[in-house]
This record gives C-alpha cells, sequence and structure tokens, in this order.
C-alpha cells in the first residue's frame, strides 16, 4: 500500500509528537515522584521528629517539677508535674496515631510503657507519704527509667531524621538522574525525528528528481522505456501522466517520419 505525500507527513508529525510525548510523560512522572518524596518529608518525617522533640522536652520539664515537689513538697509543684504528666500523655497518643512505620510504632509503645512503670514508681515511691521523703532507691530507679524514655524518643527523633535524610538523598539522585535520562532521551527524539524527516524527504525528493530527469529526456528526444520508481500516489498518478505523454510524443515523431513516404506513396497510387 504507498501513501499519499499527506499521509506520510502525517504520521511522521504523529510519530515524532509521540515520541516527544514519551519524553515529556517520562519528565512528568519523575517529577511527580519527587513532588511526593518532598511532600512525605514535609507533612510526616518532619512534623513526627519535631513532635518527639516536643515530647523529649516535656519529659524533663517533669522531671524538674518532680525535683521541686520533693525539695519543697508544695501542692503547686506537685499540681503542675499531673498536668505536665497528662500533656504528655495526650501528645504521645497523637503522634502514636499519626506513625504507621511499625519501627516507630514500637518505640512509643515502649515510651509509654516506660511512662506508666514511672508513674507506678512515683505513686509507690512519693504519694503514699505525703509530706516524707521518698523510698529509699527512688530517684535511682526513676533515673533509669527517665533515660530509658528519652532513649526511646531519642531513637524514634532519630529514625525520621534518619528517613528525611535517606529522602533527600533520594531526591537528590532522582532529579540527576531524570535530568540525565531526559537528556539522552531528548537527543534520542531529536535524531530519530531528524531520520524520520529525512526519509520523508527522501520518498518524496528522490522520486521527483528521477521525473524531471525523464522529463527533460522527452523534452530532448530521449524516449526509452516508461519510468517505473515507487513513489506516492500523487506521484504515481503523475508519472503515469508523464510516461502517456511521452508515448504520445514517441507516437507523434513516428508519424513525423513515415509521414513523407506515406505522402509518396498516397501520391503514387
Amino acid at each position: 500500500m504507498r501513501f499519499s505525500i499527506f499521509w506520510r507527513l502525517l504520521l511522521t508529525s504523529l510519530v515524532i509528537v509521540a515520541v516527544m510525548g514519551g519524553v515529556n510523560l517520562y519528565a512528568l512522572l519523575q517529577l511527580r515522584q519527587l513532588t511526593a518524596l518532598s511532600t512525605d518529608m514535609a507533612s510526616y518525617h518532619y512534623p513526627a521528629a519535631e513532635s518527639a522533640k516536643r515530647l523529649l522536652g516535656s519529659l524533663y520539664v517533669q522531671l524538674n517539677s518532680e525535683k521541686k515537689y520533693l525539695a519543697t513538697k508544695d501542692a503547686a509543684f506537685l499540681a503542675n508535674f499531673n498536668e505536665e504528666v497528662e500533656e504528655f500523655q495526650r501528645s504521645l497518643q497523637q503522634v502514636l496515631s499519626r506513625e504507621s512505620a511499625p519501627q516507630g510504632q514500637q518505640l512509643l509503645y515502649e515510651t509509654g510503657q516506660l511512662l506508666q512503670e514511672r508513674l507506678v514508681l512515683f505513686h509507690d515511691g512519693v504519694e503514699v507519704s505525703p509530706g516524707k521523703n521518698p523510698v529509699p532507691g527512688y530517684e535511682s530507679r526513676r533515673d533509669a527509667i527517665m533515660d530509658r524514655m528519652a532513649a526511646s524518643i531519642q531513637g524514634y527523633v532519630d529514625l525520621h531524621e534518619a528517613r528525611v535524610s535517606v529522602g533527600v538523598s533520594e531526591s537528590r539522585a532522582s532529579a540527576v538522574r531524570a535530568e540525565a535520562v531526559t537528556q539522552q532521551l531528548v537527543l534520542v527524539a531529536l535524531v530519530f525525528a531528524l531520520g524520520l524527516a529525512g526519509v520523508a524527504s527522501y520518498t518524496i525528493l528522490r522520486p521527483l528528481r528521477q521525473l524531471q530527469g525523464h522529463i527533460k529526456e522527452i523534452g530532448q528526444g530521449k524516449f526509452g522505456q516508461p519510468l517505473q520508481i515507487r513513489a506516492p500516489a500523487e506521484l504515481t498518478d503523475l508519472v503515469d501522466t508523464v510516461n502517456w505523454m511521452g508515448g504520445k510524443q514517441r507516437w507523434l515523431r513516428l508519424v513525423g517520419q513515415y509521414r513523407p513516404i506515406l505522402k509518396w506513396r498516397l501520391a503514387d497510387s
């Protein structure tokens, strides 16, 4: 099946558009991945790390209020301690409700369990005997629990900060890789487009040059074989017309050559 010039140009343009569309689609997908990484860091990892840091600060505020209460036996400091514990528990539950990673959830669960141990220790060692000194060994046990709680919270902070660092590294690597691949795809697309344009031009211009040469030969009186070329539909019709004209010119030339002989024979008869 021979395509017309219009269809050849149209198909070539469509192929070029499809190739460039593929390049743009790849770039768009890479951009969406980078956007997803950035969104994940901005909406999940950064807030989680900052919330955990606030928990860590609240933990030391509790310890400070408790020490003030133990030193002064002032009920106001005890009330402050209880309020800070309640605020810590609410904040811990909020962070836990937003956490989706099993490792992060485990660290938060451990923090919650350690908080309960600390409250039990505080009740048994301090509240059961208000106005008196804590039971022996209370402060060392409390400090040990506090250290474990701080370590769990800090581990949670480190977990999310590490993921932020990994996300930033992946974003940079992905951006560099996407830029390199996009440049290569654009170069390939340009070469491919130029190749298709060259093929389309060759399939149109080559038959035209052959036809032009054949017409010159006919004009010079050189009547050879009819021109047989592969060409688009429009040029095929033109080639047939030129071949018909060449055959007609050959026949008229033959008639002109034999016309005197025909006249002489007609005159003799």
